[in-house]
This record gives C-alpha cells, structure tokens and sequence, in this order.
C-alpha cells in the first residue's frame, strides 16, 4: 500500500507518511483519554476530585513524553526500527501478561493476585520473553533483531 501511494508533498510534508503517523497518534491519545476517564471515574468514588488529579496527571504526563521525545529523538533515531519493535513489543508482552494476570484476582474475590516476588516479577517476565523469542527466532531460522541480511550465518 505504501509503495503505491506515491510521494506526494503538501506542506512540506510526505502527505501518506503524515497521514499514517497521524492515525496511529490520534488512536493512541484517544486510548489515553478514555483511560484518563476511566481512572478519574474510578477515583470520584474515593475524592470528589479524582477527575482532575486524573486529567492533571494526565497533562503532566504528556508534557513529560513530548519533553523526552524532543530530547531523545536524534539518538533513538539512530536505532534501527525493526529492534525498536522488538523491544517494544517485549515490554508491552511483559507488563501486559504481569497486569492480565494480577486482574485475574477479580474473578477469585475481587483483589489482585500477588506475583512471587511482587513488582521485580516484571523483570522476571521480560527475561523468559527475552529467552523465549531469541529461541522462536533461532527456531524459525530468523535474522537477528537488526542483524543485516549478508551478515546472516547459514543454517
């Protein structure tokens, strides 16, 4: 789809790459503010302000992001894309099954399963998902993450 879009510059702007980027953006604020919502909602019930301290964090929050995006936009620039997905999608893997897991406590009487370890579990998870797609890599006969394709051992 990409290749047969052209190259098309309005504003100065390759207009499929800013449309592309701008979708991807405006879904992920919107996940965000129904978040934000959802938290202050939640927090109402307990402080009559729980929706401001909920949309104030929230403000907080992005100003802190756009601020480290600013600053480390030259170095992670610099980071190939197909490694940045892969730590990312490592993370996300991480904290969702740490998350998924604690909110299973809901349907065993309504408090969150404690993880062995608490909090440092995390670090646990990310290893095993680390280990565990080094080896679906290897097992797949995959280049390594960032690893060019001359550079690809022969099986």
């Amino acid at each position: 789809m990409a290749r047969g879009a052209g190259h098309e510059v309005r504003l100065g702007l390759d207009w499929f790459a800013f449309v592309v980027a701008f979708k991807g953006v405006f879904l992920e604020g919107l996940e965000v503010v129904f978040i934000v919502i959802t938290f202050g909602l939640a927090a109402t019930e307990r402080d009559p302000n729980g929706m401001l301290v909920a949309a104030a964090s929230a403000l907080v929050a992005g100003v802190v992001v756009l601020t480290v995006g600013i600053i480390a936009r030259r170095p992670l620039s610099a980071v190939p894309e197909n490694t940045l997905k892969y730590v990312v999608g490592l993370l996300l893997s991480t904290f969702g099954t740490f998350w998924a897991a604690e909110g299973l406590g809901y349907f065993a009487g309504g408090t969150s399963l404690q993880w062995p370890g608490g909090d440092w579990a995390i670090l646990g998870l990310l290893a095993g998902g680390l280990v565990l797609s080094r080896v679906a890599i290897r097992a797949l006969g995959l280049r390594a993450v960032g690893q060019p394709a001359s550079e690809q051992a022969e099986p």
